[in-house]
């Protein structure tokens, strides 16, 4: 291994530890409290209920009878339009809120979409609240940002009615646009029966760069390696053909 190689390894070693640090830091974060004064996403908890929602379903107010369709609902009689079937309970954010319900699709659609901007080297914290409307074959959810998954597939509650959060972390290296989706991987036409609320996305923490070498210390481990080979080259050290 040569001088730069050992040089560019000790960065790469230096940015995994300190990514290492901050994903200890994210998760201590994100499952203390995901309270996200910086939240970037717009509507997350849907309490407006035009607001601007990305998705490959239907929507489709007060008829959720067909796959691949969403509702905005405030629970209780709006969910009893959209399914007779439908257990009947509030939004996560307020109990007396609204939230997204939806009859899952057949085809691993988007349910959900926006698009963020992201600061570059920053470590982001993602949140999202899951419930299930009808106790047969709970979603699985599956959350990704800029086309990368996070964490892994989320099975909604198998009780219906019960709001469960999942967390997860995305580092944003170079940043800019980045969207974020939410698929449903179940593909049941029966049952398959889910609600989201509260979605966030906030910053947790900035990677420091690691500092380059100065020129001086490439200097000096550029003598140091010239001096070691000059042993291993005199007469009688064989060292050289063991390297």
């Amino acid at each position: 291994m040569n001088t730069l190689q050992q040089v560019q390894g000790a960065k790469t070693r230096g940015n995994q530890m300190w990514h290492f640090i901050l994903m200890i830091g994210a998760s201590s974060y994100l499952y203390g409290s995901v309270a996200l004064a910086d939240n970037l996403i717009v509507n997350g908890d849907f309490e407006n209920r035009s607001g601007p929602i990305g998705s490959a379903y239907k929507f489709s107010p007060g008829n959720l009878l067909d796959t691949k369709r969403y509702d905005i609902v405030r629970g209780g009689a709006d969910l009893r339009d959209d399914h007779p079937a439908f257990t009947l309970f509030g939004d996560h954010t307020s109990g007396t809120g609204l939230f997204l319900a939806a009859n899952g699709a057949t085809d691993k659609s988007t349910v959900w979409s926006q698009t963020v901007t992201l600061d570059a080297n920053t470590l982001y914290g993602f949140a999202a609240w899951v419930s299930t409307l009808f106790p047969l074959s709970p979603a699985d959810l599956q959350f990704s940002i800029n086309g990368v998954q996070i964490g892994q597939d989320y099975t909604a509650p198998a009780t219906a009615g019960v709001w469960a959060q999942f967390t997860g972390t995305y580092f944003s290296g170079a940043g800019g646009a980045a969207p974020i989706t939410i698929t449903d991987v179940n593909t049941a036409a029966a049952g398959n029966d889910f609600g989201l609320d509260d979605i966030s996305l906030a910053a947790v923490a900035t990677v420091p760069p690691v500092p380059e070498p100065g020129t001086g210390l490439l200097f000096i481990a550029g003598l140091a390696t010239i001096g070691f080979i000059r042993i291993l080259v005199r007469p009688g050290n064989y060292g050289l053909n063991q390297v």
